[in-house]
């Protein structure tokens, strides 16, 4: 199924409801090793009106609500949002979570200072990039930033599985996934209304099943215009 058709969003929650209901907090309870930077910046940008759209089952909400921002999470996946609710009630944190599709963000024009979208931008095919890109724009106040990471072309995991589109492969059987370059994933943001002030690569170990293995990522930080 094109991850831009007809019924998208539908697969897409399926896939994801069903991955969180078999595999529960898939990568730790921890927060990425980018979260403390990306605080660290909305703070002393004065951000505190924090998004973080794709949030799965929470745990960069818990993370960024403890550093005392006030924090609302998306989802598309049911069981993703029943784990983090129950996550942010026993630790006590005051985090909104609300169900809906990156492509159709449910919320206000400009109504946050800062998001965190953290490998959010590379699961979707061009034209859905480009329509998340603009949502995340669209509900960015003028002057906020956006902090993104991406799977940048050089992940050990690029030219896994089927190729879709050019650097976007399917290796887990309908979740494409987009590989970036620096240069690429700018010039998504600028064509949405952001300017790119910075674009970093991320190395980052994970293991959610499979044994221990190395991401890389892009981390790009970008301002809404005026």
């Amino acid at each position: 199924m094109s991850a831009n058709g007809p019924g998208t969003a539908a697969a897409a929650r399926r896939f994801w409801d069903e991955r969180f209901r078999r595999e529960g907090h898939i990568w730790g309870g921890a927060p990425s090793v980018v979260a403390p930077a990306v605080a660290r910046f909305f703070r002393a940008h004065g951000l505190r009106r924090v998004c973080i759209p794709g949030c799965a089952y929470g745990r960069h909400c818990l993370y960024f609500a403890r550093q005392d921002f006030r924090v609302v999470g998306v989802d598309l996946a049911p069981a993703g949002l029943a784990l983090a609710a129950a996550a942010a009630r026993a630790d006590g944190a005051a985090v909104g979570l609300t169900g809906g599709d990156a492509m159709a963000l449910p919320f206000r024009d400009a109504a946050f200072d800062g998001l965190f979208a953290f490998n959010l931008l590379h699961l979707f095919l061009a034209g859905g990039r480009a329509r998340c890109a603009a949502e995340l724009g669209r509900i960015l106040r003028s002057g906020g930033w956006l902090c993104a990471t991406v799977f940048a072309t050089e992940d050990p995991s690029y030219g896994k599985g089927r190729a879709v589109e050019p650097n976007t492969f399917d290796e887990r059987d309908g979740r494409p996934a987009h590989y970036f370059t620096a240069s690429e994933v700018k010039g998504l943001l600028e064509g949405a209304g952001f300017i790119a002030r910075g674009v970093e690569t991320v190395h980052e170990q994970e293991d959610h099943g499979q044994g221990p293995h190395m991401h890389v990522w892009h981390l790009v930080t970008a301002q809404r215009r005026a």
